[in-house]
């Protein structure tokens, strides 16, 4: 029976009967199979009977799309994952800015508190009380600034029913307008019409890179004007002057008070300026007086009133040189026709104690109108040395030296000024004193002299500075009131007020407050004097 169903015998038994029953039931099997796959066949043809016979191509599509969507899905995700990085990068790196501006800050007050917890020296400790007063102050001046709106002067006189009418000049005082750099070194590439002074961008170029600022604020010391490849130029509009640095306001509330009573951009003009310059170089670099004249004319004629000047500090020396000025270039009678009023905020204009000591030693601190906070950092971060070398460099110091001699200023013996808090033996009239006997005393016209020659027998940069210092200004109280000379335009004593009857001119101080009169010097080897 094996033998029968083994395909290799079953062509043996073709011509049996046997042979012929079993071919004819394995025929009948493959005819089965054979249906049986077609009618697979066609079925599965009905099924897909959509494909058509792009059936293959359509299965490898399916396929690519959904390997597609599932790389769509990751890059989305890893983009997200991205963002939330750059997020958190972002954070990071606008807490570090933050921190950065908080720890300077709590260096500055941890040095005024040890200054004052660990010299005992009076005169310091002094100083640093001035300091924290002047905090206090600030502070609440800013708190009562920011929440009571309606106590502002400008709001209350606006109810009263004044409004604005004569155009007004603001002319800003020394150090008080941001300047910026239009052209210079390599180190400065960064800082393109961005503060060199003034600004948060001054104390980051002081503390980053304190010879690249020195050498930008620095002026030839021969013709007073700029370095080579360098230039910089003062702001323009009310932001040059309204605030020093973010928290330090100068003009910033006049400005507002003014705006409470209607005023505003065509009729109220910030006459910002280079306050390095000597006079004479504010005119020869920047037209800046001829372009004071044409700006207060075209007021003038918008408003068809005349200007009131509000100047402050050495902005008061600037627009007495400045009437002189336009005197001689125009005629006796343009500031009668053209100015109603001008007011002097607290102007030297006999000079002041401090012009000297800033050409002699590079003296800075209790600076007023750079602030408590910049002046100490400022004051100990740049050496005396090079303080002494920039100051030298600026004309518009000697503007400030004081002028009218002993007359005004007293001599060794005595001074207009002198009180009971001096004692028996003490005088203002001492304007330099030496305690340790290295010099004479000297009064304020002597300190003049003295300072001079200590510049012409220094280098040849000091030998310019004092030739200069003589060819711009004058500090006599001789009469040269038909002088055509500049140098004496600054000088009340020597210059007469402009030809101008119904000018009227308000002088504004303030009163029972610390100021500097007199230095006391000593023999220290170890610094630079």
């Amino acid at each position: 029976g094996d033998l029968l169903f083994n395909n290799s015998h079953t062509t043996d038994l073709k011509g049996t009967k046997m042979g012929r029953k079993n071919k004819r039931k394995n025929n009948k099997k493959n005819r089965n199979k054979n249906r049986n796959k077609n009618r697979n066949k066609n079925h599965n043809n009905h099924t897909n009977a959509n494909s058509g016979p792009f059936h293959n191509q359509r299965k490898e599509f399916s396929r690519m799309s959904k390997r597609a969507k599932q790389e769509f899905e990751w890059a989305s995700l890893k983009v997200q994952s991205d963002m939330d990085n750059v997020k958190r990068k972002a954070k990071s790196v606008s807490f570090s800015k933050t921190t950065l501006v908080l720890l300077i800050i709590s260096c500055i007050f941890i040095g005024i508190l040890i200054s004052v917890l660990l010299l005992v020296d009076a005169n310091t400790v002094d100083q640093s009380k001035i300091y924290y007063n002047r905090l206090i102050s600030n502070w609440t001046t800013l708190n009562f600034t920011l929440f009571n709106t309606r106590e502002r002067i400008g709001v209350k006189i606006h109810e009263t029913g004044i409004t604005a009418k004569h155009p007004v000049v603001l002319v800003p005082g020394f150090i008080t307008t941001g300047l910026e750099v239009w052209k210079g070194k390599y180190c400065a590439s960064k800082y393109f019409r961005q503060r060199m002074w003034g600004a948060m961008s001054m104390m980051e170029n002081i503390v980053t890179n304190p010879s690249c600022w020195r050498e930008h604020m620095m002026l030839n010391r021969t013709s007073g004007l700029d370095p080579q490849d360098i230039k910089i130029r003062p702001s323009l509009g009310f932001q040059a002057a309204d605030y020093l640095f973010p928290g330090y306001w100068v003009w910033s509330k006049v400005i507002e008070n003014l705006a409470d009573i209607g005023y505003e951009t065509n009729n109220l003009y910030m006459a910002s300026y280079d306050w390095r310059l000597s006079y004479d170089n504010l005119e020869i670099r920047d037209r800046y007086f001829s372009k004071l004249k044409s700006h207060i004319e075209l007021l003038v004629k918008n408003e068809n009133e005349k200007v009131v000047i509000l100047s402050h500090s050495m902005g008061s020396n600037v627009i007495l040189y400045f009437m002189r000025w336009v005197e001689i270039e125009t005629g006796y009678d343009w500031v009668e026709r053209n100015i109603q009023a001008y007011i002097n905020i607290g102007g030297p204009m006999l000079g002041t104690t401090k012009g000297l000591t800033t050409i002699l030693s590079g003296e800075m601190r209790d600076t007023s109108s750079l602030g408590w906070a910049q002046s100490f950092f400022v004051d100990n971060v740049i050496s005396p040395e090079n303080r002494v070398s920039l100051f030298r460099s600026w004309g518009s110091v000697t503007s400030l030296f004081p002028k009218g001699g002993p007359l005004y200023w007293g001599d060794t013996d005595s001074a207009p000024d002198d009180g009971p808090k001096l004692g028996k033996d003490g005088s203002y009239g001492k304007y330099l004193s030496f305690s340790d006997g290295s010099a004479e005393n000297k009064t304020s016209e002597e300190a003049i002299n003295f300072v001079i020659k200590v510049l012409e027998n220094g280098n040849k940069d000091d030998e310019a500075s004092a030739i200069n210092y003589q060819k711009w200004f004058s500090h006599k109280k001789d009469n040269h009131q038909g002088n055509r000379d500049p140098k004496y335009w600054a000088n009340p004593l020597q210059t007469p007020l402009p030809y101008a009857p119904s000018l009227k001119i308000y002088c504004l101080y303030g009163v029972d407050k610390d100021t500097e009169r007199g230095y006391i010097y000593k023999s220290n080897p170890n610094r630079y004097h």
